[in-house]
């Protein structure tokens, strides 16, 4: 409970969005008393900005300590412990450590680009990596969910490879679809008509999802 120890030590408190119904989402207090809502995902809150005492968390990392492993996969995810656990395996191979999404980001000084990489959307730009702090960020310039053109910032603890930024990205979308019940774990194979959990498909990330999505097994 380190992260909720240091929220509250910088006079924060926190509360549920909404107490009269089953919404999970919890609401951080600031030592002025406004209010802001803390989304689960891993883009960076500051907390205490502009002081020596200037803290960034994440939403994950929040929602990872109020909840039980088990609630925080059922509740917040809408998944299984095992699809949970599984893709934060993938997220912590990968090297990701955050993400953020904005319109108002300050540019990377262009000469401390150190290579790009392609992009998987073919609707969005180049990747451009960039030393950031003792890691690295991966920029672009893509859609959000509401269709509007924003600037991605992925952070990563190595030199992202081309497969570290697609399977961060993949997970991002799957855990979205799951959220939004636009993805189930288990379906009817179309070609045997067997029960199966997408675990339970052979190969990598993006096998198993793209198989998963056509309702094919892989063993028929």
């Amino acid at each position: 409970m380190e992260l909720i120890k240091k929220i509250r030590e910088l006079g924060y408190t926190f509360k549920k969005r909404n107490k009269y119904n089953d919404d999970w989402q919890y609401n951080i207090v600031t030592p002025a008393g406004d209010e802001f809502n803390v989304p689960c995902d891993r883009h960076r809150i500051l907390l205490a900005p502009g002081t020596a005492d200037e803290t960034a968390i994440t939403g994950e990392d929040f929602y990872k300590e109020v909840y039980s492993e088990e609630d925080y996969c059922t509740i917040v995810h809408k998944c299984s412990l095992d699809t949970g656990r599984y893709l934060e395996n993938i997220m912590k191979n990968a090297g990701l450590t955050g993400m953020e999404l904005s319109n108002d980001f300050r540019p990377f000084p262009e000469e401390e680009l150190l290579y790009t990489l392609d992009n998987p959307d073919p609707s969005a730009s180049l990747i451009s990596v960039y030393p950031c702090g003792s890691g690295y960020a991966a920029a672009f310039t893509g859609r959000d969910s509401s269709t509007s053109h924003m600037e991605y910032r992925l952070y990563f603890d190595h030199r992202p490879a081309q497969w570290d930024f697609n399977d961060a990205m993949l997970v991002h979308k799957i855990q979205i679809d799951l959220m939004r019940g636009h993805f189930r774990e288990t379906f009817i194979c179309r070609g045997c008509g067997e029960l199966t959990n997408w675990l339970d498909i052979k190969g990598p990330l993006e096998e198993k999802y793209e198989k998963a999505v056509d309702h094919f097994c892989g063993k028929c």
